[in-house]
C-alpha cells in the first residue's frame, strides 16, 4: 500500500478492539487509526458525517448489528472487515461485498490477508462477485465453530460438538460431550443462533442439537433421549409441531 488508510473500529467489546488496535499500530503502518466505537449508534452518527477508507465492524452488537449499521448509512465508500465470533453470519457479510471477514480471536495472519485486499473504493463487477460467493461457500464449509461469552473469557467450540442447552435464568448452560460451559447470554440468543444449524426447542428450559438424540418417546409424557443420557421433556405446546417435523 502506498497511501494512508482512514481507518475505524466499531466492536462491543473493549478488548477485541484493543488487540486490533495493537495488531494495527505494530503490524500496519499504512492503517491510520482514525477513530473507536463500543457503541454502534455512536459510529453511526460518525460514519455519517466522516469518511473512512477501512471499516472494521463486529457483527453481534446490541441496539444495532454490523449489518444494521451500514444499511443506516447509505452506500458506504469505503471496504468493510467484518470481524466476529459467530460463522453463521460469513455468507451474510459477503452479501455486502465484505472485503473479508475474519473469526475472533483474530490471527494476525489472517488480518494481513485481509489488508492484503484492500484498494480504495473499487467498484465490485461481475467477476468480483462470483469471486465473492464462492469465498462464501467456502466460509460456510470450514467455519464452523460458535464463540461462548463464559466466566473464565471467550471459549470456541465445534457447533456439531454442542449436544444440548438449557436455560439457567439469564444464562445459559451448555453440553458440550463431555464437557460444559455456562454463557452469559440467554437460551434465546442461542436459539435464534443455532436455529438454523439443527438445534430445536423442545422446552422453555431446552434447546437440543437434534444430530445428538438418541431416543424419542412418545406419549403423554413425552421426552428426547440424549447422547449425554439426558431426558428432556418435549413440552406440550412443542409436541405437535416436534413430531410433525421429526417424525
Amino acid at each position: 500500500m502506498n497511501s494512508e488508510f482512514k481507518t475505524i473500529i466499531v466492536d462491543n467489546d473493549k478488548y477485541c478492539i484493543q488487540i486490533l488496535e495493537t495488531l494495527i499500530q505494530e503490524n500496519f503502518p499504512d492503517l491510520k487509526i482514525d477513530a473507536t466505537f463500543t457503541d454502534p449508534q455512536k459510529a453511526r452518527v460518525h460514519l455519517k458525517e466522516k469518511e473512512c477508507d477501512l471499516l472494521l465492524l463486529d457483527v453481534q452488537m446490541p441496539k444495532m448489528n454490523g449489518f444494521e449499521l451500514l444499511e443506516s448509512i447509505g452506500p458506504f465508500k469505503g471496504d468493510v472487515i467484518f470481524v466476529t465470533a459467530f460463522d453463521k453470519f460469513a455468507v451474510e457479510a459477503f452479501k455486502y461485498h465484505a472485503l473479508h471477514y475474519l473469526v475472533k480471536p483474530v490471527r494476525l495472519n489472517d488480518l494481513k490477508e485481509a489488508v492484503k485486499r484492500l484498494t480504495k473504493q473499487t467498484p465490485v463487477n461481475e467477476e468480483k462477485k462470483e469471486e465473492i460467493n464462492q469465498n462464501a461457500i467456502q466460509l460456510k464449509s470450514v467455519l464452523n465453530k460458535v464463540g461462548l461469552h463464559t466466566m473464565q473469557g471467550l471459549v470456541f467450540v465445534e457447533i456439531a460438538d454442542i449436544i444440548r442447552c438449557e436455560a439457567d435464568g439469564s444464562y445459559t448452560t451448555l453440553y458440550i460431550k463431555k464437557d460444559k460451559f455456562l454463557s452469559s447470554k440467554n437460551l434465546r440468543y442461542f436459539e435464534n443462533l443455532l436455529s438454523d444449524r439443527g438445534f430445536y426447542r423442545i422446552h422453555a428450559s431446552h434447546l437440543i442439537n437434534i444430530n445428538h438424540i438418541r431416543k424419542v418417546v412418545r406419549g403423554e409424557g413425552a421426552y428426547v433421549l440424549m447422547n449425554d443420557d439426558s431426558h428432556l421433556t418435549i413440552s406440550r405446546r412443542k409436541k405437535s409441531e416436534f413430531f410433525n417435523q421429526f417424525g
